[in-house]
């Protein structure tokens, strides 16, 4: 559960930080949406503040490719989603990078739940 908020109007600090446990972030549309502030709602928001509120694309684009080592690090551990692009040997790489085995490895490390047995 969240705590909430103890007087309505605290609420809009939630555009700047989570308040109540809750957290506004900018939805695909360009949207403010709130959210549960969990780590990977904390993550959004970075990203909203670092790189997707880049209005150039070009400039977006490199601010991507400059942050490209922090951007893996922080899906990897705050995200449900993870990095697919991996070499055998654990490294971060792109897709095109990656060997066919390494490609069919790192499909089944992600898509079978080992301790039951079974393949999602």
């Amino acid at each position: 559960a969240i705590p909430g908020i103890a007087e309505e109007s605290a609420w809009e600090q939630s555009y700047d930080k989570p308040t109540g446990g809750i957290l506004t972030v900018t939805s695909e549309l360009g949207e403010p949406i709130h959210k549960v502030a969990t780590r990977g709602v904390l993550l959004w928001k970075e990203l909203d503040d670092r790189i997707f509120s880049i209005a150039d694309k070009a400039k977006q684009l490199r601010a991507v490719q400059d942050n490209r080592k922090w951007i893996i690090e922080r899906l990897n551990a705050d995200f449900q989603k993870v990095y697919f692009g991996r070499k055998a040997g654990g490294a971060a790489c792109e897709l095109d990078e990656m060997t066919y085995a390494e490609v069919t490895q790192r499909m089944v490390a992600l898509m079978y739940v080992s301790f039951q047995r079974r393949w999602i």
